[in-house]
């Protein structure tokens, strides 16, 4: 009775047309041109999460158009081109309204050449099918490879509610998205060369309050060169997520997931009538929270904490949204002569981001997977983090060019952990940053965006890496480990790209890399195609993503 009673009052509220559909997080075109509005002041934007909805990304939209007397003549251009995509993500009464000029849907059923698709839209709903396919070939001294994709994805919404579903399948001739490498590219759970990547949801919001259920990627932490805190380097994994934006000073964040140890549950798994032995892996599941507070326009202050836990059904204390999880372990797990090894793999961060000087983004981003204050006065111990400091610039000196430096440290055995059900990983992937433990990344880039249509890019990544010492409790040396004490791992490479897109959602691209690994644990690193110093060109396409 009490359910029903639940469901009811859920679907007795107000129904204005208003969706929460998740920008998938490669689409970096429009993600970097409403960062660039944030840098000139037209909007408020928090860079710790991602991805963002496209309700929020047509309000944010609208915000700029209400201001475009202060736009540059690409910048304009820019908008309409993505109010093209965004128009029918514009049919619903923003919070603030102002004197918004509202786009109106398109009202037809109607194929599309910009953006590509199908789309319907009236004045309470719209659904979109679009194609996703893609090509980018690799041609070095060590041969040619290629990566290809395609499938397709499908949104709508209909009231408060929103669904959206996304296949893409991938194929690759050197399989080079493997866990152990160290390579921003997103991995998969490989069938020989072959892996796929589905995304999908439903979702429900209503005023400052958004809920769903979703299969997809979820990032925490302001970067322009790959997350510390959680980042797409592991596949998708289906979460619980709440967004609340109660008020305009603050918003907070939660996901509970569901991940994939791959770590055999040997009591569990059981031998068929037929002789076939049936492997269970042990359940796995991650709870994270961030508290965002903006005590200015020009400045974010989040913070939260997170928890990797495992050999039980979902913990109920894990689905409390605004807990210090670390503190629910102690709780559930006493080891005061009870239990041997029996806690969690709790960590905490925070993420500063101010744009309070023109055209600059500041921003400082702290995972702590370890801390005990001890440790910071002694000077042969350290506490388990990984920071990360940047500094993007956009239009200035020269209009239309951005430019970003970004600096990555994680000291050894962060993200590290003993309890094989319980490190901080899906699939086998890190879910942390990119280069694990004992690594450092720097990073530079110069982006000149011309034309609506047309960036061309040139950056420079050096990459380190030291010995992987590995979790051992009971070692002394556990906590003295020197930083990067003798490279294991080094690579260099520099980039010069250029992607032209013809027609919203079809990108042509060129990109020349000049490259050099080298290091002990080179082949265990990088993929064997990529190894050594080397030139190497790659060209294609994607439509969609």
């Amino acid at each position: 009775m009490k359910i029903k009673i639940i469901i009811l009052l859920f679907f007795s509220f107000q129904i204005i047309s208003a969706q929460d559909i998740p920008v998938n997080i490669h689409e970096t075109d429009i993600y970097a041109f409403l960062d660039e509005m944030a840098n000139a002041k037209l909007i408020v934007l928090n860079t710790s999460i991602k991805p963002y909805s496209r309700k929020t990304v047509a309000e944010l939209l609208l915000q700029i158009k209400n201001q475009k007397d202060k736009l540059s003549a690409r910048q304009a251009k820019e908008l309409n081109w993505y109010l093209r995509e965004y128009q029918n993500d514009l049919n619903y009464k923003p919070k603030k309204s102002g004197n918004i000029d509202l786009y109106k849907p398109n009202p037809n059923t109607s194929f599309s050449l910009h953006p590509l698709g199908f789309y319907y839209a009236d004045s309470g709903s719209q659904l979109a099918i679009k194609p996703i396919w893609g090509i980018n070939n690799f041609f070095n001294d060590n041969g040619s490879m290629y990566h290809r994709w395609g499938g397709a994805e499908a949104y709508g919404s209909k009231g408060n509610w929103g669904f959206y579903a996304s296949l893409r399948d991938n194929h690759e001739s050197e399989a080079i998205s493997k866990p152990a490498f160290l390579t921003q590219r997103t991995g998969g759970n490989y069938k020989g060369l072959d892996y796929s990547e589905m995304l999908g949801g439903i979702t429900y919001q209503k005023d400052w309050v958004s809920v769903g259920l979703v299969k997809d990627f979820y990032t925490v932490g302001t970067n322009y060169s790959g997350s510390n805190i959680i980042s797409d380097r592991a596949p998708s994994f289906a979460h619980i997520k709440l967004k609340l934006t109660p008020w305009d000073w603050f918003e907070f964040n939660y996901m509970h997931g569901w991940l994939i140890s791959n770590v055999i549950d040997s009591t569990n798994s059981y031998v068929l009538n037929n002789g076939i032995h049936r492997d269970v892996m042990h359940k796995k599941y991650i709870a994270s929270n961030m508290f965002t507070f903006r005590p200015w326009h020009t400045l974010n202050l989040s913070f939260g904490n997170s928890i990797v836990y495992s050999d039980y059904q979902i913990n109920p204390g894990y689905l409390i949204p605004f807990l210090f999880y670390k503190s629910v372990d102690h709780s559930n797990n006493s080891t005061d002569g009870v239990g041997k090894n029996v806690g969690q793999n709790s960590s905490m961060f925070f993420d500063i981001s101010f744009r309070g000087i023109n055209h600059v983004h500041l921003y400082h981003v702290q995972f702590i997977d370890e801390l005990k204050i001890a440790r910071w006065t002694s000077p042969d111990e350290h506490n388990f983090y990984s920071q990360k400091t940047g500094i993007m610039v956009s239009n200035w000196p020269v209009e239309n060019l951005f430019f970003t430096a970004e600096y990555t440290k994680t000291v050894p055995v962060t993200y590290q952990h003993d309890i094989a059900t319980t490190t901080y990983q899906s699939n086998g992937y890190n879910i942390g940053h990119y280069m694990r433990d004992n690594a450092d990344v720097l990073f530079f880039e110069l982006r000149f965006h011309p034309a609506k249509n047309l960036n061309i890019t040139g950056n420079y990544t050096l990459e380190r890496k030291g010995e992987e010492y590995g979790y051992n409790r009971t070692s002394p040396d556990l906590v003295r480990h020197p930083f990067i004490e003798e490279v294991k791992y080094r690579r260099s490479v520099a980039n010069l790209c250029f992607n032209y897109e013809p027609t919203y959602g079809l990108h042509l691209f060129v990109n020349a890399s000049f490259s050099n690994t080298d290091g002990e644990m080179a082949d265990r690193y990088i993929p064997a195609f990529f190894r050594g110093n080397l030139f190497t060109l790659s060209t294609g396409f994607n439509i969609g993503f």
